[in-house]
């Protein structure tokens, strides 16, 4: 489905924006800031042209761009300050529109007075449009700095948490007034730092720097650059997408997004007391309208700013797969454990490049489908990024080169002027979610192996039958598929495809059941699944019902998928802790008015802190079941929408389970 609409973006698809993509960092980590590091930078982005789309214009690129150190030196100079003086930078995509560009910086402006900072200054970004293509002249916007000096006794991360915020409240206020805009009279932020600022747009990577002659000056000074070039999927590229974005640059995607959003509540609950007063600011930590990339850099910027490093964010968001493999050290995996209690993962498969100007992280995505090469010379170079090649070094100064494992980290550290490799990154997470880590001693295992003796409800082959029947059980599906899964413990081989008639058709003489209106039509999906050695070292069934801080211990399950006797056993163990809600509605109700109770119920028992268990087992007689995916979705949904799913778990006691 395409961005645009009427040759205008339409800010709704944003949000369906997903990018396979070229990225890296070139740095020079034991010499100052030079010009030299600048262009071999620009020259590693030129050096992924071949990884983005193209116009048929020939100049309209994807999207390309670039984030250095700020260049103090370079800034002072323009604002004309003293060189003691600190200086931050807001680069601002505002739009062309004269009257909406100036209700957009009157907001800037009482934004940035009423968080104390009083002396800025505006400076229009020189740009040559000559190198863009007529389809990015049409939607390009315009693009203006604000420079900003520090106030008086603030320090380095006072000040970076200070324009954090405004920029934070700019945007808010910018939403609120219906001004956000599209096109070229679109309103967005790259960057507002002290440390870091970023240089993107619509163009080739080869001709970023010929579009911002502020790349080309010579006091342009930088340490590394972060650079990447956008291959768009199916949706057209606006200047705002285009990477890097204010610490996360990544190829691949994130295609995990729906549940990492519906799982935002239990991280925002981690970092509201982190910003106590501002939190009003900076919740929700996902704005509308953002792509995946956007998304995960909303959630990333909220946990730097709140304290933690970025080797730490790294793993909560997009950890390794640990489950599998016996050399993790024990904290880090329960670092992991807890991890996965306040953080789906985001995965796509993606490499992640994040930096702060002081520190730059390259992580490889957990299964290692994204190749992550690097090389190091003897003076003090590195490459890292999608591939080998994009700058070239002398043979002879290469002390070190390799490709980043899957779930591995690095990282180069600016300020000591060394490279920092996986363990001990991962010492660091652990040393900063040590209080965290603590908890997971309180996980309680459930044995499933022990049942109460009674659990075969239908020994009996006639009420077995009756129930087969109820919930529309078939003689092929029992002797072709539910035979050889309990015989083998394999899935039956078949085709993808499903032509079989539609499960609620008015008037078929047989229903099937509702879960069948989900299967694949057609051989949908293209890529090539995971080989059975390396599903079973990325990929984990196990599942924790519960949350660390709850009074009563979380509990830890093998597998979501449970036998009868297993199940009631995990009714056993939840006590008095739980809430069983029969998914069943009587012949003179209707069914929304049911389900409608059913919710009530739910939330009532989220609230409490209640696990929530779904039965139709009353189902028969006067009682019509109500499809156990149906009810699932329908109270998942709600409570999110109260933003309470974290505080309950939902299990299902249904006869439906069954493929």
């Amino acid at each position: 489905m395409s961005v645009m609409q009427n040759n205008q973006i339409n800010p709704s698809k944003l949000a369906e924006d997903k990018d396979a993509c070229g990225v890296g960092f070139y740095a020079n980590f034991t010499s100052p800031a030079s010009h030299e590091a600048l262009k071999n930078g620009i020259a590693a982005l030129a050096s992924q042209q071949h990884r983005g789309g193209v116009d048929v214009d020939g100049l309209t690129g994807d999207g390309a761009g670039i984030e250095t150190q700020l260049p103090q030196e370079f800034f002072q100079s323009l604002y004309g300050s003293p060189a003691d003086q600190k200086i931050g930078v807001g680069q601002f995509f505002l739009p062309e529109d004269d009257s909406l560009r100036q209700r957009t910086i009157s907001i800037i402006e009482q934004v940035m007075q009423s968080r104390g900072f009083a002396d800025f200054k505006w400076r229009d970004v020189p740009t040559d449009n000559a190198v863009l293509g007529q389809k990015a002249q049409q939607v390009k916007p315009h693009m203006a700095q604000l420079m900003i000096p520090a106030q008086d006794g603030m320090d380095e991360r006072a000040f970076e948490l200070a324009l954090y915020l405004a920029r934070r409240t700019i945007e808010n206020e910018i939403t609120e007034q219906g001004l956000v805009g599209s096109g070229k009279d679109v309103f967005y932020v790259p960057s507002m730092s002290s440390k870091t600022i970023v240089y993107k747009g619509m163009t080739l990577a080869t001709n970023l720097a010929e579009f911002y002659p502020d790349l080309q000056d010579p006091n342009y000074k930088t340490q590394y650059v972060k650079f990447h070039q956008r291959f768009s999927t199916n949706t057209f590229p606006v200047f705002p997408r285009a990477h890097p974005f204010h610490l996360l640059a990544h190829n691949g995607e994130i295609n995990t997004l729906r549940s990492n959003k519906n799982n935002m509540p239990a991280l925002e609950a981690l970092l509201k007391d982190a910003y106590g007063e501002d939190a009003h600011t900076v919740l929700p930590v996902i704005q509308a309208g953002g792509s995946d990339s956007a998304d995960i850099d909303n959630v990333i910027e909220a946990l730097y700013h709140a304290g933690y490093p970025l080797s730490a964010i790294k793993a909560l968001l997009i950890p390794e797969a640990y489950e599998g493999f016996d050399d993790i050290p024990e904290n880090l995996r329960k670092f992991y454990t807890y991890a996965s209690t306040v953080s789906a993962p985001w995965d796509g498969p993606a490499t992640t490049a994040l930096s702060d100007g002081q520190t730059l992280l390259l992580g490889g995505d957990r299964s290692g489908l994204r190749p992550v090469r690097y090389a190091i010379t003897s003076d003090g170079e590195i490459i890292a990024g999608s591939e080998s090649g994009m700058v070239t070094f002398d043979e002879q100064k290469i002390v070190k080169k390799g490709n980043l494992a899957a779930g591995e980290m690095m990282a180069v550290d600016l300020v000591k002027g060394r490279i920092v490799y996986d363990q001990q990154l991962k010492e660091e997470v652990v040393s900063a979610f040590e209080d965290k880590i603590a908890l997971v001693d309180r996980l309680l295992p459930v044995d499933l192996s022990q049942a109460p003796a009674d659990s075969y409800r239908y020994a009996d082959s006639d009420a077995l039958r009756d129930r087969q029947r109820l919930f529309g059980y078939t003689n092929e599906m029992i002797e072709n598929s539910i035979v050889p899964m309990t015989n083998s413990g394999k899935e039956p081989l078949g085709s993808m495809g499903h032509d079989a008639q539609e499960p609620y058709i008015a008037g078929a003489k047989f229903q099937l059941p509702f879960s069948h209106f989900f299967k694949q039509l057609f051989a949908q999906v293209t890529n090539p699944p995971l080989d059975s050695k390396l599903e079973r070292a990325k990929m984990s069934l196990s599942v924790i019902l519960g949350r660390f801080e709850d009074e009563k211990p979380p509990l830890s399950l093998a597998s979501p998928i449970l036998s009868t006797r297993s199940f009631d056993n995990l009714i056993a163990t939840f006590s008095d802790h739980s809430t069983i809600i029969d998914t069943v509605f009587h012949k003179d109700q209707t069914i929304a008015q049911r389900l409608d109770a059913i919710v009530e119920q739910a939330i009532e028992a989220a609230r409490a802190g209640q696990h929530i268990i779904l039965s139709d087992i009353k189902a028969g007689g006067d009682n019509i079941s109500i499809p156990a995916n149906l009810v699932v979705s329908i109270i998942n949904a709600r409570l999110n929408q109260e933003k309470i799913r974290h505080q309950t778990s939902i299990n299902v006691q249904t006869a439906e389970a069954r493929d």
